[in-house]
């Protein structure tokens, strides 16, 4: 071969992971447990009646974890070389806005269907999880003994242009955890089916504002 070849990867868009203090969480989680008795909390999404048909917003905790995913989003935008003005080809300064954000409760055979968000960047932060994953995929194993019981999915294109998924079997270890994640990322939420209790988690958004 007389000519060299060469090889060059597209930069990749990772998700980052975290976990709140004890503190913090805490106060989250005794929030959530209560947010449900504030009827004015409530309100309707695009998703609604499919999944999770009633979202609630939250008050007290709503400033600390606005500031606390703004940090991991600065942190994002830095590890990653974003430059907010050139993807979206304007002169002015752009910041990070993280306002936008909603409580979800799930029982038992509810689930997300596979949709994007609007932003920048999304994120979760998983609160409570009533079931013991294993528990919840003894029967639903398929050949290669998987399941996607329980799971949060993300969904992808490979390079043969193949849609795959990449499945995270959330779990009580997950509860406090956070994940933040590029908003045109396809994902969904999947069904649980023998506990009773609920599955709460947080989800939000960061967007972008001019700089006055």
């Amino acid at each position: 071969m007389e000519n060299k070849l060469e090889f060059q990867f597209l930069p990749s868009f990772p998700i980052a992971i975290t976990k709140l203090s004890k503190d913090k969480f805490e106060k989250v989680y005794n929030e959530c447990l209560n947010l449900k008795d504030h009827q004015m909390q409530k309100f309707k999404t695009g998703l609604s009646g499919i999944g999770t048909p009633i979202h609630y917003r939250l008050r007290e905790c709503e400033e600390m974890l606005c500031q606390e995913v703004l940090g991991i989003a600065e942190a994002y935008q830095k590890n990653h070389d974003i430059r907010l003005r050139n993807i979206y080809c304007t002169n002015n300064d752009l910041a990070f806005n993280g306002k936008d954000m909603w409580v979800n409760y799930q029982t038992k055979n509810e689930y997300v269907p596979l949709h994007h968000h609007e932003g920048v960047l999304s994120w979760v932060l998983w609160v409570k999880i009533p079931y013991d994953v294993n528990e919840e995929r003894k029967e639903d194993l398929d050949d290669k003994g998987d399941s996607i019981t329980a799971s949060f999915n993300f969904c992808y294109f490979d390079i043969a242009g193949n849609q795959r998924t990449f499945p995270i079997a959330v779990d009580k270890s997950h509860e406090g955890v956070l994940m933040m994640f590029p908003s045109k990322l396809l994902h969904q939420v999947n069904p649980f089916y023998k506990s009773e209790g609920e599955r709460i988690s947080i989800s939000g958004n960061i967007r972008y504002e001019t700089v006055v």
